[in-house]
């Protein structure tokens, strides 16, 4: 018996309703990004003009360049970063609820277990994470950035190749009504493997701070761009055996 109800819409106004859907995410998620990052890269590019905030800036703390920011204006910017510190809580909050989702989408047993009981486990693991990250935030961030960007070109090469290639771009190959029943799903085997085994190549084309590979220390950091390249070659003979195997896409 399913654990999941099949997704049921009608075909009127389906096409509506996904693009008000689609556009009111990416507004909302561009909407604020954008002014941020642009207020986050003046301030980069200010700090070293400013003694207090390049003082700041060289300890390493976000919230001691904030500080010297709003200092000025006296307790008014005690407050407004009171403020901004309590709302990281509010900013957490929708990424653990993000977090608990994507545990019980891993099978369908796991969505027997209370979505709280994930919520706690999450957030019992990223305190002592968090403590200890604090003591040099920059660095700890560069690194996880830095880690991350090879995990996401690799991801990005398997939803092109797919989309395009065999799915040849269109859509309605996607079907919403098997999303609960894993048979009648990709199995992921080769998107797994090819995303691994890039990382044979990705790993001596690194330059991180915790480490160089032999042609990162000649070239600069290729990771990135090989992980894209390397998975989207892999990808193609893997998912053709894995659709001959499976029967579907």
């Amino acid at each position: 018996m399913a654990i999941y109800p099949p997704l049921r819409v009608t075909a009127d106004g389906l096409n509506d309703d996904r693009k008000h859907i689609f556009w009111y995410t990416y507004i909302g998620l561009i909407g604020p990004s954008i002014p941020l990052l642009i207020l986050g890269a003046a301030i980069g590019g200010a700090a070293a003009n400013v003694p207090t905030w390049s003082v700041a800036l060289d300890s390493g703390s976000t919230g001691d360049v904030l500080a010297a920011m709003l200092s000025p204006v006296g307790g008014f910017g005690k407050f407004v970063l009171a403020i901004l510190a309590l709302s990281i809580i509010g900013n957490l909050a929708g990424t653990i609820y993000a977090v608990t989702l994507n545990f019980q989408a891993l099978l369908p047993l796991f969505t027997r277990i209370p979505r709280f009981v994930y919520a706690i486990i999450t957030t019992v693991i990223m305190i002592p994470v968090a403590v200890k990250a604090s003591d040099s935030f920059f660095a700890n961030l560069e690194n996880f950035v830095g880690v991350i960007a090879y995990w996401s070109a690799s991801w990005v090469a398997v939803v092109l190749v797919e989309h395009f290639w065999f799915r040849k771009g269109d859509a309605s190959k996607y079907s919403a009504d098997i999303w609960y029943l894993p048979k009648a799903l990709p199995p992921g085997v080769a998107a797994i493997l090819a995303s691994a085994l890039s990382f044979a190549l990705v790993i001596p084309c690194m330059y991180q701070i915790w480490y160089v590979g032999p042609i990162g220390a000649k070239s600069g950091d290729l990771g990135f761009e090989v992980a894209f390249v390397v998975t989207a070659i892999l990808y193609l003979p893997f998912r053709y055996v894995e659709i001959k195997i499976c029967g579907h896409l």
